[in-house]
């Protein structure tokens, strides 16, 4: 004999479902804090910044809405939401220098092999790495990601304290896109508002070191491959064009430069670095212009420049030698190991990658060292 429904159980059943909802969409959209309470809570974003370092955790620029954001993200990393992931040095190898490193994208997307691989090789000599995921276009066009750096910038260096890293030595290293926007941030910087409510607001956003792997520079001549930045518009203002072109800008003290790029590249063409960095000469800025024919486009951590970044980077303090570091006897206890993946450790170069796997290359390395007048 068939039962009948059980109506007050059905509606019970319902009610929790729709305060779970609720209490969800709450939370995602910041009407309620954080709570340990359910564990898809915890997820949610972070509303304060961190008092310690977590490796490989996200901090957000803006612990409100980002200027300009036109979404809210539920979980981070999220396209509304510019963020820092951070990658730590191993103990007792850490220099207390920063670098925040750009992918690139073409200011469309997030390139994930310009995000770890170089974080990691960073880290491994003692930096302290910020991955800085900007918002892209055509949604969030410039200049928004100008504003992100910035931010970057300045949410580290107010930190840098608390964090045990200098405020003094923050690098920023970009690649592609990200080497337009490194660019922008080496010649558009300004020493804060003191008027601003947020104290963050009140540090410098001038980087004091650049590092630029295939860089767009001259939007007149490469504006194609990062057309996302302005919505791709078929035809920008020709002022605007040179308002990014950023060899147009450089500065008395824009930060000294190690510059990469190849002959071979045919999407961001070797003129854009050598405009740029002509540009360096003409200010009597220090510039290191390393140039050849290994490879195309987007290169990455290629073994035929990372060695004489290392040197550069160690001969201004920042990093450690890896080799001095294997070889110095490290005792740590109550460590959580840390797994490399198999995209990170083959993206690793110089004396990491076996000699039959080197690639050979025609490398020409200029070293311009320039004291500003």
């Amino acid at each position: 004999m068939p039962t009948a429904p059980r109506l007050p159980q059905y509606l019970a059943a319902a009610g929790v479902s729709v305060f779970v909802f609720l209490l969800a969409y709450l939370v995602w959209s910041r009407r309620l804090p954080r709570t340990p309470l359910l564990p898809f809570i915890m997820m949610s974003p972070d509303r304060e910044y961190p008092q310690k370092l977590v490796d490989r955790a996200y901090i957000r620029l803006w612990l409100s809405d980002a200027p300009g954001a036109k979404g809210r993200d539920a979980f981070l990393p999220g396209p509304h939401t510019p963020t820092l992931q951070v990658y730590l040095p191993k103990p007792g190898t850490a220099t207390g220098a920063i670098c925040i490193v750009c992918p690139g994208g073409g200011y469309a997307a997030i390139s994930p092999p310009e995000e770890g691989p170089p974080a990691v090789w960073l880290a491994e000599r003692g930096i302290t790495v910020f991955v800085l995921r900007y918002r892209v276009g055509p949604v969030y066009v410039y200049d928004l990601q100008l504003q992100d750096i910035q931010r970057a910038i300045r949410v580290v260096r107010y930190h840098a304290s608390s964090w045990n890293l200098n405020p003094e030595q923050l690098a920023i290293m970009g690649f592609s896109a990200g080497g337009h926007l490194t660019s922008l941030a080496s010649t558009k910087y300004d020493n804060g508002d003191m008027l601003s409510p947020d104290p963050i607001s009140h540090v410098s956003s001038r980087p004091s070191l650049q590092i630029l792997l295939y860089p767009v520079i001259d939007f007149t001549l490469s504006y194609d491959c990062c057309a996302a930045l302005l919505a791709y518009d078929p035809n920008p203002p020709i002022e605007l064009l040179r308002d990014i072109s950023t060899h147009l800008h450089i500065r008395d003290d824009t930060p000294p430069a190690f510059v990469v790029h190849t002959e071979q590249d045919e999407l961001v063409v070797i003129r854009n670095s050598e405009e740029y960095v002509g540009a360096l000469e003409a200010k009597r800025i220090e510039a290191h212009f390393l140039r050849g024919d290994w490879a195309g486009h987007g290169f990455g951590m290629h073994p035929a420049w990372t060695g004489k970044a290392e040197q550069w980077l160690v001969a201004k303090g920042y990093a450690r030698n890896l080799a001095d570091i294997r070889a110095s006897p490290i005792v740590v206890q109550n460590v959580p190991q840390v797994t490399l993946s198999t995209n990170e450790l083959a993206m690793l170069s110089g004396s990491d990658m076996p000699t039959q796997l080197r690639p050979s290359a025609t490398v020409q390395y200029r070293p311009t060292i320039a004291q500003g007048s």
